[in-house]
């Protein structure tokens, strides 16, 4: 039996590791979203940029707090 002790070191080893994995799959599924939405989008290259410019902002801005809502609206010209 794992005194508490070893337990706690246990599982700060092992968060780095789930950290990581989290990452991964996260940005697994957020290519393919990126990948599907390209296939369906016909967006000029200078609107790219500047959208890259505009979301860049709004991750600073909201420490990454982004949400799919906020996105439809500013596309729609709601903010």
């Amino acid at each position: 039996m794992r005194t508490s002790s070893e337990t706690q070191q246990l599982v700060k080893e092992m968060r780095p590791l789930n950290s990581c994995h989290l990452l991964f799959k996260l940005a697994v599924e957020q290519d393919m979203v990126m990948n599907v939405l390209a296939a369906g989008m016909e967006i000029p290259d200078e609107q790219l940029k500047a959208l890259r410019g505009r979301c860049i902002q709004d991750v600073k801005k909201t420490s990454g707090s982004i949400s799919l809502d906020d996105a439809v609206r500013y596309q729609r010209g709601d903010l």
